[in-house]
């Protein structure tokens, strides 16, 4: 499978006036990444030209460093704190954000639920990753806030005929997605990104989610962590955000094993750190966590999977078979 590109989909979404475009900001942020003379007070001061963008990282900086004896009042400071490159990850995050497409409610979207899972899922993949890549905790909670944005897009652009996807499933799954329309939400928000030209690490994670498996060979060490660290969040936000039984949070820690080797223990710990994030910071404070973890039943799971995968590989297993089946094919 290869990176869906605009061109690539439907006229009728290729063409639409209303997608939404990269704001200034983000472009501005990407020009001065590029500068290899840049500094983390050039960030600032452009971040700080932005009321909305600046409210949002001081924010941010200060949930994260709440053990400083300081409040962080300034951009500059918050920048300089975070250094040049967590800082530009996280303006760029926040700015495509705040330039997505109103989707009103004649289009029959759940607005509420599309914040909730984003929400989670790039709190989720900034704790797995700091657990299994912790130089990538901070671009792995931008792409996962980023990562499904193509359902905004549909809901605005192609309102009539997503209803028709949601009348079916009021979460649709990229599998029926594909079905119905010929390309998932995250093929359009990947097509968005690459005319944007946001970087790769962002891109790819997010285009192959459903599938890492099929990145591209030259995909670098970075990506395909990315895209491991994503896949699993997206399962397990989707599990918190549904408030599924305890089977379906073991249907998680199996994508957790067989994403990123994390074992069942390590996997209660981070079930632990992101009811604990959530409840720190305030976000979806009508969100419960799933029915209790039985942490001996997980440990079990995991003996099982251990002996499995000696001398076999994991591949076969039944997240990714479900994976796989999820993606679906494009007409």
């Amino acid at each position: 499978m290869s990176r869906m590109t605009l061109d690539r989909l439907p006229d009728s979404i290729a063409k639409a006036d209303n997608l939404p475009s990269p704001p200034g900001v983000a472009l501005q942020v990407m020009r001065l990444a590029e500068d290899p003379n840049a500094r983390a007070e050039d960030l600032g001061a452009l971040i700080r030209n932005d009321p909305a963008l600046t409210i949002r990282l001081l924010r941010t900086v200060n949930s994260a460093a709440n053990g400083l004896p300081q409040t962080i009042d300034s951009v500059e400071r918050a920048c300089a704190l975070l250094g040049f490159r967590q800082a530009k990850t996280l303006a760029l995050g926040f700015a495509v954000a705040d330039s997505l497409p109103v989707v009103g409610p004649e289009s029959g979207f759940d607005l509420e639920e599309y914040w909730l899972r984003s929400g989670l899922t790039a709190t989720a993949a900034e704790v797995f990753a700091r657990h299994v890549s912790p130089q990538h905790a901070d671009l792995a909670f931008v792409v996962g806030l980023l990562s499904e944005v193509g359902r905004l897009v549909l809901a605005s652009c192609l309102t009539s005929t997503y209803k028709t996807v949601t009348a079916r499933e009021s979460w649709p799954s990229t599998r029926l997605e594909r079905e119905i329309l010929g390309f998932s939400n995250l093929d359009l928000s990947s097509a968005m990104y690459t005319e944007w030209h946001l970087p790769s690490d962002i891109v790819d994670p997010i285009a192959y989610r459903d599938n890492p498996s099929e990145l591209p060979d030259d995909a670098s060490t970075d990506v395909i962590r990315l895209c491991r660290i994503l896949a699993a969040s997206e399962i397990l936000a989707g599990v918190w955000a549904s408030g599924a039984e305890r089977r379906s949070l073991n249907w998680a820690s199996d994508a957790a094993w067989h994403y990123l080797h994390l074992p069942a223990e390590d996997f209660v710990g981070i079930v632990d750190e992101l009811k604990y994030r959530i409840e720190r910071e305030g976000a979806f404070q009508t969100v419960s966590p799933p029915s209790a973890v039985n942490v001996k039943s997980l440990e079990e799971q995991a003996t099982e999977r251990l002996k499995e995968a000696v001398g076999r590989s994991t591949s076969g297993s039944r997240v990714a078979e479900m994976l796989r089946a999820a993606s679906g094919t494009s007409r």
